[in-house]
């Protein structure tokens, strides 16, 4: 392995862990935002709460050094009308478009940087005949998903959105071959159940553990539920992709960059609509004037201030930016068997990070607890491994006599036949058959002339 492969390897791991942790974490900070009157206060702190006197979030939000600092409680109770926890995933996932949008910025440059002395471009360009509103069905797609996602990541723990987001394979395996009239092999359905398996007991965890809500995981069985409805759009997002990216031929980054560019004036006006027209204790709702508010990053966190989530959101923009170039890089010098391992071990560091870390203003309350129901999160998480490895296929090197198109095998397959499970196909080289079709385009032509 060379050093870049070193370093890119490294840098996909560390930022693509880096950027669920940062979300989740801006997630449990609070800071003084719009101040809400008493009526509104209610809507939004205590109508979920079972005794209707206090919340999760309030009582969270009131350990914060802010608060504590407070000489009374009335004073307290007057801070916690605008002090409270960040709550604004279509911000967040404004913050997401503006990192992948940044990728196009950085292609235009290594583009212009490698050929303006007429050296030759370092991708694969096709041949550019494209118009950039192709790319504005994917962008919707992925905003739809990622607020979805940010949403369901309010309500559970880190380690169980990354996991679930192994979900895709499933729909992503039915669209193609509704879509794209593919077929799938015996391996492919086999890895589509043993990831439907890994949900189920992912799922069991949540739906399980009757604890009461925390500020990490205000309600883990409904945002798991609401992260696997988002891998729908995800899937689809991902088809139209690989029909695009196919018949443009696309580099990868490009195709992020304008996904991006449209993804920020999607979610920018999303924003923007939902705050001029939603109230506070609308299922849908969002205000961008107390997110900027939230986010001001001129007072510490301890004088009610927003640095910390302003510090978190500038991690997201860098984190998905690197992460996007470090994970094509990866595939394209590794392949894409590699990519998917060092993507397995990124859900280990986020559910390590959780079982380590407290919450901001509660040692006690950790990032994700150690109970009776983790044993079905770890055997969740195995079983969506396993899954993804048996359902992803790579080229034995070798094609069918007849058709001359590459042979798959299951990334799982060398495991299958240590066991007498599974038996390799047989077919040729692709030099081979190259030498072969000449001849067999000769011998046709004798016999039908």
């Amino acid at each position: 392995m060379t050093p870049f492969q070193i370093i890119i390897s490294l840098m996909m791991v560390a930022t693509g862990s880096v950027n669920t942790i940062v979300t989740k974490m801006a997630d449990l900070f609070c800071s003084n935002g719009v101040t809400l009157s008493e009526p509104e206060w209610h809507v939004y702190n205590v109508s979920s709460a079972k005794n209707q006197t206090s919340s999760p979030g309030v009582d969270y939000c009131r350990n914060a050094t802010y608060i504590q600092d407070m000489k009374t409680v009335e004073e307290q109770n007057a801070a916690l009308y605008s002090f409270r926890q960040f709550d604004h995933p279509f911000v967040q996932s404004f913050t997401m478009f503006v990192g992948e949008f940044s990728c196009l910025i950085v292609f235009k440059l290594i583009i212009f940087s490698s050929t303006r002395n007429g050296g030759k471009s370092p991708f694969e360009m096709g041949e550019q005949k494209f118009n950039p509103l192709i790319w504005l069905i994917p962008a919707i797609c992925d905003s739809c998903a990622t607020t979805a996602m940010y949403i369901g990541l309010t309500m559970t723990y880190a380690s169980s959105f990354q996991m679930l987001r192994g979900s895709v394979v499933i729909f992503t395996g039915l669209l193609s071959v509704v879509w794209l009239g593919k077929k799938l092999k015996a391996y492919n359905w086999a890895g589509m159940f043993l990831v439907l398996g890994g949900l189920i007991l992912v799922g069991l965890s949540g739906f399980l553990d009757k604890s009461a809500a925390s500020a990490s995981a205000s309600n883990p069985l409904v945002g798991d539920l609401i992260i696997v409805i988002a891998q729908v759009v995800v899937a689809f997002q991902m088809v139209v992709e690989e029909k695009l990216m196919t018949k443009y031929k696309v580099p990868p980054m490009q195709a992020v960059g304008w996904e991006g560019f449209f993804g920020m004036i999607i979610m920018i006006s999303i924003s923007a609509i939902l705050s001029a027209t939603t109230e506070v204790g609308d299922p849908i709702t969002e205000n961008m004037k107390d997110a900027f508010i939230q986010l001001d990053p001129s007072k510490p966190n301890k004088s009610g201030g927003g640095l910390p989530i302003f510090l978190l959101f500038c991690g997201t923009i860098c984190s998905i930016a690197l992460f996007n170039f470090s994970g094509l890089s990866v595939t394209r010098e590794m392949g894409a068997v590699y990519r998917m391992v060092l993507d397995s071990i990124r859900t280990i560091i986020i559910w390590g990070f959780g079982v380590l870390m407290s919450t901001p203003y509660d040692q006690n309350q950790k990032l994700q607890p150690i109970d009776a129901y983790t044993g079905y999160q770890v055997a969740g998480f195995v079983v969506l491994l396993f899954g993804t490895f048996v359902y992803n296929d790579k080229e034995t090197g070798e094609v069918y006599p007849d058709t001359g198109k590459p042979i798959t095998e299951s990334l799982a397959a060398p495991l299958f036949r240590l066991f007498g499970f599974m038996k390799r196909e047989k077919g040729i080289s692709a030099d081979d058959y190259s030498e072969r079709t000449p001849l067999l385009g000769k011998s046709n032509k004798s016999v039908n002339p």
